[in-house]
């Protein structure tokens, strides 16, 4: 249920951010003023060439309204040249039909429409006061008024008055009946839809996460959240970390957690001069931290752990994996020490988050079999169009620790190693790149790599060909491709998803170069033998239950505000006009 919700979400995204070329919508608003022009003079609404004048200077002034209020606001990245051009399209589009409906009687008052829309925007997306509003749509409606009425001190009159008053005051009743309804849905599901969608506005448009965490911080919950970690020295000289959080990285571009992968691998490349991979423990979107002062919190947290030594111990583990396959999922087992590491991947069928529940469970049984720690990683490496039944876990965990717990353990050695690539989040990579991590046993000379790509997602067929790919180039038996999830792809291109999945860019195709280079360069850096393994809670706000409330928002927002308030006000505006334009 929650995830048809989150479709339908990505559905009215889509729709309201994705939009034509602004050369198109600037060529689609000539056609409606030359239509608009030809079908006045057919009605005969503009018979003298200076009321044709007129109407071509009203529309000039309802066209480039929307191109002067947002200079004035000086908010920029709100507003490009195809954002100010679609309001242009249907400011001028509003105009047009309501003046002619009205006979062309009502040239100013059929400004109304195109007022209000523009008042809506403003309102609702920058938040700015309604009188400062006002006065900012005056540039608008006083040159059209002066053109239309011929406005003067010496002729002023009653009439002048009372249309001027109705120009501006039909779209604040109408704006007022939109927030109204707003306001109305907001006590429905117990969250401020205003706010909570300029936030979303301010996202999708301005890249700006402040006003959507200031919303969102004062709605979620505090959670204290584990931390995994084991430190990878080589003697007194810290070489590597690996990390799994048991939060997850989301939920969009940079909200809260989204971008913590790329962030945390970059922090300790300058802290601590050493490499690092990190994992997608098993959590869903409840787990996202709200906030990226709570992410400044988790990394402080994790600067003292990782700056004090503690005890460090010569590394005896299990690199030869164990493997567990059930009908839809792979599990893969190894260990360093007495920290059991178990890798969970969806066949040749989707997957997307495990819930964190199979982590507890993870954890009870490998404590009772003798394990210090379990971390229990997603690998989130199988897109498909739907997906699968995660219970098939309950049985495949327990097997995989079991098996682990009697397996043999030798000394083994480690090596991590990063590498950019040349690809950003537009086109589904995060800035974390590509990690990789390799472990080898003294005795048995078994070898496991792992790859970590910062992407959301993997194509299988692609993870295929690289894993097939890296096996043959690097002659390492056992290699797994795995993805961080980062929501810092998310929510930039228009796609149906949301996202483009690790291997669905044709670009995608230099990944194999680049993830052979960062596991040649981990086979020739230094081996680790010692480590330290600690878990590290911090307290800090989660989406939790608020979820799907949040989904709640959204649809209700969305229908309040597009099936409701706007078709209403719009209908109050234009039959305002078409009364007063027969009474007078």
């Amino acid at each position: 249920m929650a995830m048809a919700r989150y479709s339908s979400i990505q559905v009215y995204f889509k729709k309201l951010f994705t939009l034509p070329k602004a050369r198109y919508l600037i060529l689609y608003n000539l056609l409606i003023s030359g239509a608009y022009i030809l079908l006045c003079m057919l009605l005969g609404t503009c018979k003298a060439s200076s009321q044709l004048l007129i109407s071509l200077l009203v529309l000039f002034f309802v066209a480039i309204s929307p191109y002067f209020i947002p200079l004035i606001w000086r908010d920029r990245r709100m507003y490009n040249i195809t954002r100010l051009s679609l309001i242009a399209l249907l400011s001028t589009s509003l105009f047009a039909i309501t003046d002619i409906v009205s006979g062309g009687k009502m040239k100013v008052l059929s400004l109304s429409p195109s007022v209000y829309l523009q008042l809506l925007v403003v309102h609702l997306i920058s938040g700015s006061s309604l009188i400062k509003n006002i006065l900012l749509e005056a540039m608008n409606i006083v040159p059209s008024y002066v053109l239309c009425i011929h406005f003067n001190l010496m002729g002023f009159s009653l009439h002048d008055f009372f249309i001027l008053l109705m120009t501006f005051s039909s779209p604040l009743i109408a704006l007022f009946i939109t927030l109204y309804y707003l306001h109305y849905y907001s006590d429905m599901v117990k969250l401020n839809l205003l706010e909570l969608g300029r936030g979303f506005a301010h996202i999708w448009l301005g890249n700006d996460p402040f006003y959507l965490e200031r919303e969102l911080y004062k709605i979620c919950d505090y959670a204290v959240i584990p931390i995994h970690y084991i430190k990878i020295y080589d003697d007194d000289m810290l070489r590597g970390v690996l990390l799994a959080p048991e939060f997850h990285y989301g939920p969009f571009r940079n909200v809260g957690s989204s971008n913590f992968p790329a962030v945390f691998l970059k922090k300790i490349k300058h802290d601590f001069n050493c490499e690092g991979i990190i994992f997608h423990g098993a959590s869903t979107h409840k787990l996202n931290l709200v906030s990226l002062k709570d992410v400044d919190r988790v990394l402080s947290a994790l600067h003292k752990v990782l700056a004090h030594k503690r005890s460090i111990r010569r590394m005896e583990g299990i690199a030869n994996p164990i493997i567990i396959k059930g009908p839809s999922f792979r599990v893969i087992g190894f260990a360093i020490g007495r920290v059991a590491i178990i890798l969970v991947s969806a066949l040749d069928k989707g997957i997307e988050d495990i819930p964190n529940e199979y982590w507890r469970l993870a954890k009870n049984i490998g404590n009772r079999l003798g394990f210090a720690d379990v971390i229990l990683i997603d690998e989130h490496n199988g897109l498909v169009g739907h997906d699968i039944d995660v219970s098939e876990l309950t049985q495949l965990i327990p097997m995989c620790l079991k098996r682990l717990a009697i397996t043999p353990t030798e000394p083994i050695k480690i090596s991590i190693a990063t590498q950019q690539v040349p690809l950003d989040e537009v086109s589904g990579i995060g800035r974390g790149g590509v990690c990789a991590l390799i472990l080898e046993g003294e005795y048995s000379k078994s070898r496991l790599a792992l790859v970590v790509i910062d992407g959301n997602n993997m194509i299988p067929k692609f993870r295929k060909n690289l894993t097939k790919f890296l096996k043959e180039k690097t002659g390492i038996e056992n290699v797994e491709v795995l993805t961080t999830d980062t929501h810092a792809v998310s929510c930039i291109p228009g796609t149906d998803k949301g996202y483009i999945a690790v291997g669905e860019d044709p670009k995608h195709a230099i990944l194999m170069e680049y993830t052979l280079k960062c596991l040649n360069k981990a086979m020739s850096s230094k081996f680790s033998s010692f480590f330290e393994h600690g878990i590290v809670k911090v307290k800090v706000k989660v989406y939790g239950n608020t979820l799907s409330k949040m989904y709640n928002a959204v649809t209700y927002g969305y229908k309040a505000f597009v099936k409701r308030a706007l078709p209403l006000s719009l209908l109050l505006l234009i039959c305002t006009i078409l009364i007063l334009g027969s009474l007078f």
